[in-house]
């Protein structure tokens, strides 16, 4: 089993990279903040410490202007609790059987729209959302455009 993880940690901040095929960049930002903190690099062997320096410079920025730092949302501040253990505590409004329900159905119900904006409300983005309910992007997307609709 591998290590490998598809985002950047650090101090408690998580960002995904993305690559430009224009400009030949990797880029990426802070996630689950409302705060815009970007970085890039043309090296791949750079972005990880481009990334640490954001979030340094972040940091320093707050304290210097007296602005409480923004942290990655609720779901994740403790970084004791495993991926499956943070979002049982989430769910548990819902019973255990509904939860089954709405991690294995395929069809979008009640349920599944309701964690999904939940989610986004709280930062997350698509990608993370359809990654964290094990739901195809596709269903994240529709969601989201039907709130934009209402």
């Amino acid at each position: 089993m591998s290590n490998m993880k598809n985002y950047l940690e650090y101090k408690g901040y998580r960002a995904r990279v993305e690559f430009d095929y224009e400009s030949h960049v990797l880029f990426g930002k802070i996630d689950g903040i409302q705060d815009l903190v970007t970085f890039e690099s043309d090296s791949a062997k750079n972005i990880e410490l481009e990334f640490q320096n954001a979030v340094d410079d972040y940091l320093a920025y707050c304290e210097e202007s007296g602005k409480e730092a923004e942290r990655e949302s609720s779901l994740f501040e403790d970084q004791a609790l495993g991926l499956n253990e943070a979002i049982d505590l989430y769910l548990e409004d819902y019973d255990e059987q509904a939860v089954r329900e709405v991690l294995t159905n395929d069809a979008l119900n009640e349920k599944d729209i309701t964690l999904i904006k939940r989610f986004y409300s709280m930062g997350e983005q698509p990608e993370r959302i359809a990654d964290l309910l094990d739901v195809p992007l596709e269903f994240v997307n529709e969601v989201l455009a039907m709130g934009q609709k209402r």
